[in-house]
């Protein structure tokens, strides 16, 4: 019996997986064929939204539950978060319609890198110092256009209990020329 429960758990997990593979897959296909042809700031709009149904399906798929205390803003933010693990991903997006800024490492990843791709984020490359000034406006252009922007400042994942990195600047700078809410 408890040989059964184990294959059980085991093959519901993959079942898990593959689904939520073949569910990113097929958002990341109509996000890309709803914003190929149209102009950036609708395409980023259409690409935020879409990610946010991404995201509540994923999680559900994925066994999250998600309870949100107080209210949650629409749109047009700075939207900060401590990166755990991949769940925070799941649990951010399914609660704003927003723009990722993902290391530019994460590109090359295979499947989920063309996946994250999809959902046009601002990719962060941190081996080009030069490079932040650019990436600072992408950032700013997004808030301006009432798409909030998903960082994680520290840059990385932490463990989430050894205290908190060191900040990037970066996404900060972009909000405090945009004047948006963080």
């Amino acid at each position: 019996m408890i040989l059964l429960d184990f294959i059980a758990g085991i093959l519901r997990r993959i079942i898990r997986i593959i689904t939520l593979s073949i569910w990113s897959v097929a958002i990341g296909l109509f996000t890309l064929a709803l914003t190929l042809f149209r102009r950036e700031e609708k395409a980023m709009r259409r690409a935020a939204g879409l990610t946010r149904i991404w995201a509540l399906v994923a999680a559900r798929l994925a066994g999250v539950k998600i309870e949100v205390v107080g209210k949650v803003p629409e749109h047009g933010g700075l939207v900060v978060s401590n990166h755990t693990g991949p769940f925070d991903i799941l649990v951010n997006a399914s609660l704003f319609p927003v723009r990722f800024a993902p290391k530019k490492e994460l590109k090359y990843t295979p499947f989920i890198g063309q996946v994250v791709a999809l959902s046009r984020p601002v990719w962060i490359d941190r081996s080009k110092r030069l490079e932040s000034k650019s990436t600072a406006e992408k950032i700013s252009r997004t808030i301006s256009n009432n798409v909030s922007m998903l960082v994680y400042p520290e840059g990385t994942s932490t463990d989430g209990r050894s205290g908190i990195l060191p900040f990037k600047s970066t996404a900060f700078d972009a909000a405090e020329s945009t004047g948006c809410p963080v």
